[in-house]
């Protein structure tokens, strides 16, 4: 029923006691209309349940439940007015909140500050404190139910989830309508237990408190039965790891609040506030001895194995009768010991898992020194291999007994339990990943356009020079054509015959492009056939190849063995593992449904530095932000920020506040007008993706500008009605008013990150033309040859306000250069090194310049990389549709 046809029926129920106005939300159970008491003469917000819960609960018993509550009287609830039903709408009055909700206010900033987290929090404690002694539980404490009323928190709904579950009874639970929201659920009311109490309710609050503090609830998944299989049988992660600010006392005491069994956590609200503001407050106890707490660390080791045997038996508890037996997912996490860091760049695949599950064998690394280090699954002990120093792109055997791995132009191989290194066979140059098949042979890659293969026992690698398959119905050609990018990452499929393979994806005229190509080789023919788009494949027995699938994501497409065609659409595993330049996202899994990955993705930081290096953070809390630009007043800027899918959000820097420009789809790379009024970018993953604009300050519904008709990277504003576009790696200019484009600079080389002088008549960008990136500059008019600025390297150049200064990028350096740009462009000067350190330049442009001639960088948290999480059974989360399909 739409909000109209409800008007339509509801308003002249009501006219007599309220005079509807318009619809200002919707929830699960109720639509919220604005209205006005027409006997009082004030605003009032009144919400009409969904028609079909009204016909399960019936209008007298939800009537009857609900007045419970209408005597609640308390500065940080909302009072009840008024309750009845009209014209077969059952609806509640209550006072309207000209504030916001905690949820908005959460979905523009994410964290909040310290001090105002706590007082909400013991604010919203005091509330239950006072319902419970009243005899009411809330049982839906959420963000959404916390209005912030002059930046005073008062609580909705009070009762009403009660009312609603009294009311429906059994038939409640038949109609499959659920009563609270699954990311806040206790654990009893997550199982279904209809006898919760009010400390049902403090931990709901301390999953709020929680999100205020880390940017996200304790659990998240993708299905509410994932979600609520970890809300069963995982710990959260320990909110000082998060955000170590947090003080210990106020770690604890939402710790506290968010223990798995009831007598465990808070009795009352007012003991849960009390120890927010207790300094001297600790949970757990610590412990009272050397001996309790080796007991301590023994029960934790112990409580992995208890948690996979919790997770089973509840799953085989809540299983529906007659569904298929997938054993539940089960998440762990492991911190690196000793300040080791898992190292990142270019071919470095650094964390692996054996193929039964049984061992972790990463490369971490203490300062510029990096080895080969292994843990068993269950086990606290991490043992360093002795001789694997500088080794990288680790790989297990067969039977997991052996790690091969590549160190100083060498294939070499350890056993996981003992010895010294082996030498397999000469790998000189840059190693791309191995694979050590049933056959005893290994497949390796040297980042060129050949397959290397080798027996595991030693010898002469052999070339298997890979040629492109002709496609199903057509002949193959007279000369076949090489594969055009270099061959990375390969993994055996089952049977020897074939494997999985990268390469770089390839546009008509053979240039590869951003991504990684995904495909099968032919081991005996050397043909490659490709399969989708992505990196780093791994086949595993539940029938799926899983992958990276670019920008910190791990995804699982469904994969028919016989033959070798994927069947379904990918779904997302993972979203936020360690992606840097170069080095792809950090994970591996294992052929018995284990996969690991490198947590912290989204850790990053804005900060401002100066051209001496200098620091100074932006007073916003962490994101996962990516591509700043700066508008050009530089007030705002404009950022891509995760988690998945990215959104734009704009910041402002005089007020040090977010704002979601974009709330769906999947956009990134933002630039902005001349004017700064308007902002153009990559919207993909919807029904049309292309290159959308928006307004500023105004917002709104983005607009389609330019549909995408071949893969289209980084829209640029240039100046009036046009914009720069990277197509295919060419660097085109778009006439927005005619919708035609014009080449700016096309060649075999990969042509980017166009940049327009102040004065709108040079543009400097990107180009390999020479073998390796350099900045040059070009006129706007495009009719002349490039002019070289850099000399040895330079990517992503950006301009002074004033037009004369050059600026870009060499690996973690910032360089400099005077430049002339009339009557001609030169270099007034010789380049200058800035400052350097180590930034996050994952996927490149995470840059950019004020006009003050200062900097805005991206930096990555310093947990970032120490972090490794497992997920059991991974498989579980898959959703109905990203099973094979068979034609």
């Amino acid at each position: 029923m739409t909000a109209g046809s409800v008007l339509a029926r509801l308003g002249p129920a009501l006219r007599d006691r309220y005079a509807l106005i318009h619809e200002i939300g919707a929830g699960a159970m109720a639509t919220v209309y604005l209205a006005r008491d027409v006997r009082h003469e004030r605003r009032v917000a009144i919400k009409v349940l969904k028609p079909d819960l009204a016909a399960v609960l019936g209008a007298d018993r939800f009537l009857a439940e609900i007045t419970t509550t209408a005597n609640l009287q308390h500065p940080h609830i909302v009072p009840l007015f008024d309750s009845g039903e009209a014209d077969g709408f059952l609806f509640y009055v209550m006072p309207y909140i000209t504030g916001e909700s905690l949820r908005s206010r959460l979905d523009r900033e994410r964290q909040l500050p310290l001090d105002e987290t706590v007082a909400i929090t013991r604010a919203v404690a005091a509330a239950l404190d006072y319902a419970h002694r009243n005899g009411i539980v809330h049982r839906d404490i959420k963000p959404a139910n916390i209005l912030l009323q002059d930046g005073q928190p008062v609580v909705s709904d009070f009762g009403i989830a009660l009312a609603v579950r009294n009311a429906g009874g059994t038939r409640l639970t038949e109609t499959g309508i659920s009563v609270g929201t699954p990311s806040y659920m206790s654990p009893e009311q997550a199982a279904g237990e209809r006898g919760v109490d009010g400390r049902s309710d403090l931990y709901s609050l301390g999953c709020v408190a929680y999100e205020m503090l880390a940017g996200e609830p304790p659990f998240t998944a993708p299905t509410t039965r994932a979600l609520v299989m970890r809300i069963l049988t995982e710990a959260p992660a320990p909110l000082t790891m998060l955000r170590p600010a947090v003080p210990a006392h106020v770690a604890g005491a939402v710790t506290k609040a968010l223990e798995k069994v009831p007598a465990d956590r808070f009795d009352t609200g007012s003991a849960f506030a009390r120890a927010l503001a207790d300094e001297t407050f600790r949970w757990p106890p610590a412990p009272a001895s050397a001996r309790e707490a080796a007991n301590r660390r023994r029960f934790a080791a112990s409580a992995v194995v208890a948690t996979v045997a919790t997770a089973v038996a509840v799953w085989a508890l809540t299983r529906p009768a007659g569904s298929p037996a997938t054993a539940p997912v089960v998440r762990l996490a492991f911190t690196l010991p000793n300040d080791q860091v898992l190292p990142v760049g270019p071919s470095r695949s650094v964390i692996e898992i054996s193929p039964g599950g049984a061992h972790l064998v990463y490369v971490g690394a203490n300062g510029t020194e990096s080895q080969l280090y292994v843990r068993k699954l269950g086990d606290f002990e991490v043992r360093a291999l002795a001789g694997t120093r500088d080794a990288r792109e680790p790989f297990f055997s067969p039977d997991g007994n052996w790690i091969g791995f590549f160190a100083n132009g060498k294939l070499k191989k350890i056993r996981v339990d003992a010895g010294v290194p082996i030498e397999i066979a000469d790998a000189p140059g840059t190693s791309y990943g191995g694979s050590w098949g049933d056959d005893g042979t290994i497949l390796f890659s040297l980042n060129d356009t050949t397959l290397w293969r080798v027996a595991a026992e030693g010898g002469t690698p052999e070339a298997l020079r890979l040629t492109i398959a002709a496609r199903e119905g057509q002949a193959s050609p007279a000369v076949a054509r090489s594969v055009p990018a270099p061959v990375r990452w390969p993994r055996h499929l089952p049977g020897g015959k074939s494997a999985l393979v990268t390469v770089g994806w390839t546009d008509e005229r053979g240039r590869p492009n951003q991504a990684g190509l995904t495909g099968v080789v032919d081991l005996h023919a050397g043909t490659f056939r490709p399969l989708f788009g992505g990196s780093r494949a791994y086949y595993v027995p539940t029938g799926h190849i899983v992958f990276d699938a670019g920008l910190e994501e791990v995804r699982a497409v469904p994969f028919n063995l016989d033959r070798l065609a994927v069947t379904g659409p990918p779904a997302p595993l993972v979203n936020n593992a360690l992606r840097r330049a170069g080095s792809g996202t950090t994970f591996g899994v294992s052929q018995s449904g284990v996969l690991a990955y490198a947590a912290g993705g989204f850790e990053r930081r804005l900060v401002i530095v100066d051209r001496y290096g200098r620091e100074t953070p932006l007073a916003i809390s962490a994101q996962g932000y990516r591509f700043p630009s700066i508008s050009p007043d530089g007030r705002y800027i404009a950022v891509t920020v995760d988690p998945q899918p990215p959104q734009i959000w704009i910041v402002d820097l005089r007020r040090a506040r977010t704002t979601p420009l974009t709330t769906d789809g999947y956009s990134l790379y933002a630039s902005w007008s001349r004017d700064g009024t308007r902002l153009v970018f990559n919207r993909l993953e919807v029904d049309t993706p292309g290159v959308y604009e928006a307004r500023w300050p105004e917002g709104g519904e983005p607009r389609l500008i330019r549909a995408n008709r071949d893969p289209v990277l980084a829209p640029r504003w240039a100046k009036g009605e046009q914009l720069f576009l990277v197509s295919n790696w060419d660097l085109l200019l778009l006439d927005l008013e005619t919708d035609s484009t014009t080449d700016l600079a096309t060649s075999r080389a990969r042509e980017r990150e166009p940049s327009l002088s102040p004065d709108g008549n040079w543009v400097a960008f990107t180009s390999d033309a020479t073998g390796i990136d350099e900045v040059y500059v070009l006129p706007y008019s495009g009719k002349s040859a490039p002019i070289p600025v850099s000399n040895g390297g330079g990517a992503e150049p950006r301009w002074s306000a004033d037009g004369r200064e050059l600026f870009f990028r060499s690996g973690n350096t910032i360089l400099g250069v005077k430049v002339r740009t009339r009557p001609t462009f030169e270099l007034a000067a010789p380049v200058e090194q800035l400052f350097s350190a180590a930034y996050d330049f994952s996927n490149g442009s995470n840059w950019d310049v004020l006009p003050d001639g200062r900097f805005v960088m991206v930096k990555s948290s310093p947990n970032v990389g120490r972090e490794i999480r497992f997920v059991l059974n991974w498989s579980g989360l898959l959703g109905a549709d990203s099973k094979s399909v068979e034609p």
